[in-house]
């Protein structure tokens, strides 16, 4: 194999190693980066449950606040709480995709309108007309049914769900994190030493050489023609530059010494011999 072919080959080692330590780093971000979406997607939707939690509260208790006084300041916040309602589940239903978890949101919603149906717009027309104390009496007779609750409680289901979604999301960022970290120490380690290995190797076969070449060149240049000279066989470049060195030795010690390889003997462009 040729200088130019070893170098190559060493660049190409160094390049793979790096390009498989940055696929391993990409798998790890890329981790990160959908645990990271799937929690901000899990953190809007609890965000917006809650909302809708509240809205519902706020609706109930300014609808009794209403008719235990009459004042109509309640029914502002009442139906600014209705608005809120209507547009956070108009917003979060396509945020879902466990079919439970619609399931439960749509019961919520439906629940909620059907309330508004049965006592509190109902009732709060009646007060508007005049028949506070007839309202008052239906909401005692009624009890437990003209409470929230059946509102309210798929919404805590799905905030549950989504919490409990958080926490695992949380681990997977952790163990992306974790991953990644191993990846930049080991990868960095092998990158080096893999690094060092090829330098270390390169430098035995070809700088070590060299520098033996150019010192056997300056022993021959004084007239020293018994010197070992090394390299000679080689097929490579410095086959060809050892070539001279071996025509230069005294035929006594040439014939000790290994010959210039085929390569190194062939003719030259110019069609005369290496040698």
């Amino acid at each position: 194999m040729t200088i130019p072919h070893k170098l190559a080959v060493s660049f190409l080692v160094l390049c793979a190693s790096a390009a498989a330590m940055m696929l391993v780093f990409y798998s790890s971000f890329d981790a990160i980066r959908r645990a990271t979406d799937s929690s901000n997607a899990s953190q809007t939707v609890l965000s917006k449950v809650q909302t809708l939690e509240t809205s519902i509260l706020r609706q109930n208790s300014r609808f009794r606040g209403f008719m235990v006084t009459a004042d109509p300041t309640y029914l502002k916040s009442y139906r600014e709480a209705r608005a809120e309602f209507d547009s956070t589940y108009a917003a979060v239903r396509p945020m879902l995709s466990d079919p439970e978890m619609l399931r439960n949101i749509y019961t919520s919603q439906r629940e909620t309108l059907a309330w508004r149906r049965d006592w509190g717009d109902r009732l709060i027309a009646l007060v508007e007309r005049g028949g506070q104390q007839q309202a008052q009496q239906m909401m005692r007779d009624a009890r437990q049914t003209v409470m929230t609750s059946k509102a309210v409680l798929p919404l805590r289901a799905v905030r549950d769900y989504e919490s409990k979604r958080l926490v695992r999301e949380a681990e997977r960022q952790a163990a992306a994190i974790h991953t990644g970290m191993k990846t930049l120490v080991i990868g960095g380690i092998a990158l080096i030493a893999t690094a060092i290995l090829l330098a270390v190797l390169l430098s035995r076969t070809i700088a070590r050489l060299i520098t033996r070449l150019t010192g056997t060149m300056a022993e021959l240049a004084i007239g020293r023609h018994d010197v070992e000279i090394q390299g000679a066989a080689r097929s490579d470049e410095l086959g060809d530059m050892a070539a001279p060195c071996w025509s230069s030795a005294t035929p006594p010690w040439r014939s000790r010494l290994p010959r210039p390889s085929r390569r190194a003997t062939m003719p030259s462009r110019s069609g005369q011999s290496t040698r």
